[in-house]
């Protein structure tokens, strides 16, 4: 069950449904030059309550950017602006309905569920685009083009308004007592949950009901607890089954198992006093995974080491070469 794919693991499925769906979320192309600015939400068709308008400003200067770096004799800068207008060009695109027959067939690109998310590139690469047109405009009409963009984008900058809150209301207890959750539709939640159980102060039940418990410790990936119980019991803790859990009654594993509908973990417990440890493990994907970020960082690591010597060398051998021209001359 650990290799099982993600969709069967969690409702990640979810993200492409319903209010989620792409294809809501599309933006018309025509909204990229002017859209409403407001604080609402985005919805089907062109009368989004929130503005996606990149602006003709931005588009102006980085146009004249564009422009500029392809007449210059700097053929670096030119790869590079031009590099730079399609990557903003084909997140600008990305974002529209122009871009609905990749968004239908590419299936890992629904998962951000809004394409004007694409919209970042534009917004990251338009102003890198506008360098060589503002150097090329000069002091004074470069510093009225900066004051413009300035004017045209300061009401922006202020909030529709403050929401007024007790942070002891966000408090972890709170937020475990309240079912106050951090995503959307409950996408990350274990698939083998139906109906979300109320919180809970017991960390673990029985069936029939347990003489004692003792919590020794208690964090997200690791529970410890001395139990005691008269009779053989069904125990269920409060935490939801996923793959990589296990259990160990006096350092012996367990099998343990989903509660149909609830989700969440049970076991078999004989009679008399127990030490309960409820460990969660990486599963062999997870644990690949973390080999792969460590190797890619040791070899980010090793190739700014090595970088860097040859770069010392260069240097060294540099500085003696000019030093020795200096003697002969």
């Amino acid at each position: 069950m650990a290799n099982l794919p993600v969709s069967s693991i969690v409702k990640i499925d979810q993200l492409q449904q319903g209010f989620l769906h792409w294809s809501i979320h599309a933006v018309s192309p025509l909204q990229l030059l002017w859209s409403r600015w407001d604080y609402g939400f985005s919805v089907a068709g062109p009368t989004d309550g929130m503005s996606f308008a990149i602006g003709p400003a931005h588009l102006l200067l980085a146009a004249i950017g564009l422009c500029v770096a392809l007449r210059g004799h700097d053929r670096r800068c030119r790869h590079e602006m031009l590099a730079f207008a399609v990557v903003a060009a084909g997140g600008a695109w990305l974002a529209t309905t122009w871009a609905a027959p990749v968004w239908s067939r590419v299936e890992p690109l629904r998962y951000l569920q809004f394409p004007w998310r694409a919209l970042l590139l534009p917004a990251t690469f338009l102003p890198l685009l506008m360098v060589p047109g503002l150097d090329w405009l000069g002091g004074r009409a470069r510093l009225c083009a900066v004051v413009v963009l300035v004017a045209l984008n300061l009401a922006h900058t202020a909030p529709k308004g403050f929401l007024v809150y007790d942070e002891e209301y966000y408090s972890p207890d709170s937020i475990a007592r309240r079912g106050i959750t951090t995503t959307t539709r409950e996408e990350y939640e274990p698939r083998w949950v139906d109906t979300r159980p109320p919180h809970a102060n017991e960390r673990l039940s029985g069936q029939p009901p347990l003489s004692s418990v003792q919590v020794v410790s208690l964090r997200s990936a690791h529970q410890e607890f001395v139990v005691s119980t008269e009779r053989a019991t069904v125990v269920e803790a409060a935490t939801f089954y996923y793959p990589g859990w296990s259990v160990r009654i006096d350092g012996q594993e367990t099998a343990l198992e989903p509660v149909p509908g609830r989700g969440t973990m049970s076991f078999r417990l004989p009679p008399g006093a127990h030490r309960i440890i409820l460990d969660l493990q990486p599963t062999p994907v997870r644990r690949f995974a973390a080999l792969v970020t460590w190797v890619v960082a040791a070899a980010l690591v090793l190739g700014v080491a090595v970088n860097r010597l040859l770069y010392g060398k260069r240097s060294a051998h540099d500085g003696s070469k000019d030093s020795m021209e200096l003697r002969i001359s």
